[in-house]
């Protein structure tokens, strides 16, 4: 049995991510929407942040439109707020913060 006390009980109320939906190069191809959600869902759904790197996305998808910088795009909830995170051109070798911190 772990005891942790008020601070614990603190960090539990604190609100975590939540992914609705992340896209890679949905600037380029419509058909992109949503293409990338189940990656950052697995990396950061339920952490209070998380630095996703975007290749790890990149590397499993089909290029959505080659040859032409693709940017990020995250929507998330940090409890009832609704969050974006976004990466403007070619966004394959970066990372997004995504944060429930204020």
């Amino acid at each position: 049995m772990v005891f942790c006390g008020s601070l614990c009980a603190q960090e539990q109320d604190k609100p975590t991510i939540r992914v609705s939906s992340a896209s890679y190069g949905l600037n380029t191809a419509r058909h992109a929407l949503g293409n990338a959600t189940k990656y950052v869902r697995s990396a950061c759904d339920t952490k209070r942040s998380c630095n996703f790197a975007v290749k790890d996305a990149a590397t499993a998808l089909a290029d959505p439109a080659p040859g032409k910088p693709k940017e990020f795009d995250v929507v998330y909830h940090c409890g009832d707020k609704v969050k974006k995170g976004h990466l403007e051109g070619e966004s394959k070798d970066k990372i997004l913060l995504l944060s429930c911190a204020d």
